[in-house]
């Protein structure tokens, strides 16, 4: 991600850039962030990376730090939670070849701010800023309610008697 601050704008804007193909030159006096900068061992994962390493969206590892960026420059972006659509279409130029898209979908959705009254009977529009519903399960784990602090995981009933 690379962000700079616009004088006309009054505010900084941030890109998700593809590192392979931005020349040095291209990021001069810009502020940049890695995925490496995201985490850190003494304060854990990021939030990002932790729901997808819960939704077991990443197998190879190769387009992780891909999907990882996209994500966090739309959330960097945004003032308000974005969109299930927002998020797809933040995501629409990274591949990939192993997973499938449907765990890393499944990963980011609870970063956005929905009506899930159908799948839970709570609409996630009522909670506080900063709280969201993902509303289904994915390998028997689900996700509650996410904050910025912690996930609130609940085993399904019938995981917690399966073999694997």
């Amino acid at each position: 991600m690379v962000s700079h601050y616009d004088t006309n704008l009054r505010k900084s804007l941030h890109y998700a850039v593809n590192a392979c193909l931005a020349p040095l030159y291209s990021v001069e006096g810009m502020h940049v962030i890695t995925v490496e900068g995201l985490g850190s061992c003494r304060h854990g994962l990021h939030p990002i990376q932790e729901s997808l390493v819960r939704t077991h969206g990443s197998q190879c590892g190769f387009c992780t730090p891909g999907f990882v960026m996209s994500m966090y420059v739309l959330l960097r972006s945004s003032q308000t939670p974005p969109t299930e659509e927002q998020i797809e279409e933040c995501l629409a130029g990274n591949l990939c070849r192993c997973t499938g898209y449907r765990a890393i979908i499944q990963a980011f959705r609870v970063f956005a701010k929905t009506s899930d009254i159908l799948y839970t009977g709570v609409s996630s529009l009522s909670f506080q800023e900063g709280q969201s519903v993902c509303p289904s399960s994915y390998f028997g784990i689900q996700v509650i309610v996410w904050d910025t602090v912690s996930f609130h995981i609940q085993m399904n009933n019938h995981q917690k008697n399966s073999k694997f």
